[in-house]
Formats: structure tokens, C-alpha cells, sequence
């Protein structure tokens, strides 16, 4: 192999590693652009399931409201049976 010929196959072999590196730097840029853009759906997630949890279905504040009336109805009567006595 003379002189120019391996020149001409190391400046080759610096292209194709050259595009190779630029197709990694591209690479590297999506992956990134991705990440950003999934960090903001894990955000909007994570606040509509705290949103979602301090939030009571009207159903279990209807059975609790219930609940609390037949306490105090409970309690009235054995406060007034205790005034009886």
C-alpha cells in the first residue's frame, strides 16, 4: 500500500467515524428532547392523581353525612333517656 493510498484510507476511516459521531450527536439530542417531554407528562400526571386524591366521591360523602346523622340521632336519644332518669 503506498503512501496515498493509506492517506486516503485513514481520511476514510475519519469520515465514516465522523458520521457516525454526528448520527450519535443526533441521537443524543432526541433522547433528550424525549426525556424533557416525558419529566412534563410525569408532572401533569402526578399532579391530576394528587387532584384525583383529595377528591371525595359525592357517594361516600352522602354515606358519611348519613352515618354522622344517625350518630347524633343515637346520641340525642340516650341524652334525653338519661334526662329521663
Amino acid at each position: 500500500m503506498s503512501k496515498g493510498e493509506n492517506l486516503l484510507t485513514i481520511f476514510s476511516k475519519g469520515q465514516e467515524f465522523l458520521t457516525e459521531l454526528k448520527k450519535s450527536d443526533q441521537l443524543a439530542k432526541e433522547i433528550m428532547t424525549e426525556n424533557a417531554e416525558l419529566k412534563l407528562q410525569i408532572i401533569g400526571l402526578q399532579r391530576q392523581l394528587a387532584s384525583k386524591n383529595n377528591f371525595i366521591e359525592p357517594s361516600k360523602l352522602e354515606e358519611e353525612n348519613r352515618q354522622l346523622q344517625q350518630n347524633i340521632k343515637r346520641l340525642e336519644h340516650h341524652s334525653s333517656s338519661i334526662e329521663a332518669e
